[in-house]
């Protein structure tokens, strides 16, 4: 008669060991979220990629860092090409073309994050959730010569993936 309550002793034993010993799952939080994401590689300093929007070409041409190309026949299914102005090679890496503008900082921006939109499951990954996110660079700070041209430019959105390990949340490879 000892075996079978030895058995059982151990079974409630380790069932409640499993039910308030391990810790439980924290959701991820928008705030937990946003903290993760600013503490990140996410914002540093890089050279950014930036899609102009049409006031933005607009105010190259007028601030004279681009002008627009002659037609040349490889560029008219794209509207044509800007060129970058001598003077603006300083700042601008790249012609644009002036449908889908997009255009490459030469210097490095750091990142500001705006708002957490969204925080869904990862559908191919368990135990995974992806976070929307919007974003703008920091133009003022770091290119105050172009900061003007980009004062009206719209956030751009972002995706990152949070894993749930050992230490927490924390952001996925």
């Amino acid at each position: 008669m000892r075996a079978p309550f030895r058995i059982i002793t151990i079974l409630v034993g380790f069932a409640l060991i499993m039910i308030y010993g391990c810790p439980s799952k924290q959701p991820l939080t928008s705030d937990k979220a946003k903290e993760l994401l600013e503490a990140s590689n996410v914002f540093r300093p890089q050279f950014p990629v930036v899609n102009l929007t049409e006031a933005e070409v607009q105010k190259g041409k007028d601030f004279g860092y681009w002008a627009l190309a002659p037609q040349a026949e490889h560029h008219r299914e794209n509207g044509g090409m800007l060129l970058v102005t001598p003077e603006a090679t300083h700042y601008f890496q790249g012609n644009p073309m002036v449908k889908n503008p997009v255009i490459t900082l030469r210097t490095k921006l750091g990142g500001r994050l705006i708002e957490i939109k969204d925080i869904q499951p990862n559908p191919e990954i368990p135990n995974e959730q992806i976070v929307t996110y919007t974003y703008t660079w920091k133009f003022e700070n770091d290119v105050p010569q172009v900061a003007d041209l980009f004062k009206d430019h719209p956030p751009t959105e972002g995706k990152q993936g949070f894993a749930y390990g050992d230490n927490g949340w924390q952001l996925s490879q």
